[in-house]
């Protein structure tokens, strides 16, 4: 964190190098939050005219933090380092975040799903979604539909197109059995976020330097608003 700083103020961006501590000290604060939640959609909403197709998944940010665990295994005490979960929806054709939710690091992934396709609906015309089998459920399927756009989330074998199932899931189950090279060539698309989780990765670390929950979620929000200011300064 000292060298980004002092890459900021060689380059212009800060008058002074603070003591990283500062920073840290900040993101436990919780009205930051929400700022940064605000400032991640309002980035996102510069790109609102160029995306029409978006992606859905997950990753984990590890800490520093260790906590105790039992050996799955042998059931010997052993140490297993905490990491939080960040969810989030990004534009296919610019990686745009435009939804995020950062939660424990076992959080389910397809109980995400709707809150983030809600807030990016609020601010884009949605009209595909691509998420991979574990964001697979009737409900998403029909929230998508209601939205107006198509889900690509794979079926499994167990799927079926049995009475009683909605029109959304009987169309698209038989386009992914059907017609298989379409289906793929549209779920492809879903790359882009997995592109997106490694991007961020890389340009601003995957480890997290703060200790407590509201400031690890606070420090990956930074994350992804770095992110989303460096999209948009690309794009436009």
């Amino acid at each position: 964190l000292t060298s980004i700083l002092q890459d900021a103020q060689a380059n212009g961006w800060i008058d002074h190098t603070p003591h990283f501590t500062t920073v840290i000290k900040y993101f436990n604060q919780p009205e930051i939050t929400n700022f940064l939640l605000t400032l991640i959609e309002e980035t996102s909403k510069e790109l609102a005219l160029i995306e029409k197709s978006f992606s859905i998944d997950a990753t984990g940010f590890t800490s520093t933090m260790y906590k105790s665990w039992s050996g799955i295994r042998y059931e010997e005490p052993g140490r297993k380092r905490q990491f939080k979960k960040v969810h989030i929806m990004i534009g296919n054709k610019t990686q745009i975040i435009t939804a995020i939710k950062v939660t424990h690091g076992h959080a389910a992934d397809t109980k995400q799903f709707p809150n983030l396709l809600k807030s990016t609906a609020n601010n884009f015309r949605v009209q595909k979604v691509c998420a991979d089998k574990a964001y697979l459920s009737i409900k998403n399927y029909e929230l998508s539909s209601k939205e107006g756009a198509i889900p690509y989330i794979p079926f499994k074998e167990i799927s079926t197109r049995k009475h009683g199932k909605p029109r959304i899931w009987k169309t698209m189950y038989r386009e992914f059995k059907e017609y298989p090279e379409h289906y793929n060539k549209a779920y492809h698309e879903r790359s882009q976020v997995e592109s997106t989780f490694s991007s961020i990765k890389r340009k601003f670390g995957e480890r997290l330097f703060t200790r407590n929950n509201k400031a690890q979620e606070n420090e990956i929000l930074a994350k992804a608003l770095a992110h989303n200011i460096c999209t948009v300064a690309k794009i436009l």
